[in-house]
């Protein structure tokens, strides 16, 4: 079993969650957004030779993938999280992540770390469709929590029973990355490693994950879930994460937290 390496760095939690703070009075912030949207066309019109956008490669190759009919159905049973939080302050906060449904009546896999400090969480499927949390329970040693609806005959994904994920297998991650919606991402399963604070193995995945894939699902090539995104690994010599990789707890941890709850 490995452990990231020395050149290698591991980033759980909130580095994979996307997070506004609603501090600022409503015509501070309109002024702002016209003020940043002044200094955007400038900055534009005076680097834009020599500008890049490496970030949103992916969204072409989601776009590409999107049109393997298999694997686009898999996008209605992913949904978008969106949590109110008050950790602590008196103003509340915002952040949203990504889970997916298990059951007709709504079971979401997330990651802890998305809901905590929840004061109101609702969940937002493909269709449009967004529904109020009944409850949510979360893991106390893995970073995973399930959250309940209130519903029935929702699309549910098939956690994968049968096989284990191995090193070497082609897999899918479907999330919300960026505030972007039911963005697909492939890639290949790279390693299991033990990290800090997880009493588990997990592992790496040969794609890029962003804030906002935390509790992505990862599916394997018979569309069936082998593991949930919960992070992501980097080489220290890489500091813009410009080749950070997708760290996901397996399949076979989750179905024990299920049935630990069950």
């Amino acid at each position: 079993m490995l452990k990231p390496t020395d050149d290698q760095q591991f980033f759980p939690d909130h580095d994979q969650e996307q997070e506004e703070k609603n501090k600022r009075p409503v015509f501070i912030r309109i002024l702002a957004f016209f003020t940043l949207l002044a200094f955007i066309g400038l900055v534009f019109l005076t680097t834009w030779p020599d500008l890049t956008l490496p970030s949103l490669d992916f969204l072409s190759r989601s776009k590409e993938l999107s049109k393997d009919l298999p694997v686009n159905q898999l996008k209605q049973y992913v949904v978008q999280i969106n949590v109110v939080s008050m950790p602590g302050r008196v103003i509340a906060g915002q952040k949203s992540g990504t889970g997916f449904n298990i059951s007709p009546d709504g079971t979401i896999v997330t990651n802890r770390h998305v809901l905590s400090d929840a004061v109101s969480i609702t969940v937002t499927f493909s269709g449009g469709k967004t529904y109020p949390a009944k409850s949510y329970k979360t893991s106390p040693d893995l970073d995973l929590a399930l959250i309940y609806l209130n519903a029935e005959g929702l699309p549910a994904a098939t956690v994968n029973t049968e096989k284990k994920a191995k090193v070497g297998d082609k897999v899918f991650i479907i999330g919300n990355p960026l505030g972007i919606g039911n963005v697909i991402m492939e890639g290949a399963i790279s390693a299991f490693i033990r990290v800090s604070g997880c009493p588990a193995p997990v592992f790496v995945i040969d794609a890029p994950v962003h804030p906002g894939n935390s509790g992505s699902p990862v599916f394997d090539e018979d569309k069936k879930v082998v593991g949930v995104v919960f992070g992501s690994i980097h080489q220290k010599d890489d500091p813009d994460h410009s080749k950070q990789q997708g760290v996901a707890i397996p399949a076979g941890e989750i179905l024990e937290f299920i049935n630990g709850i069950s």
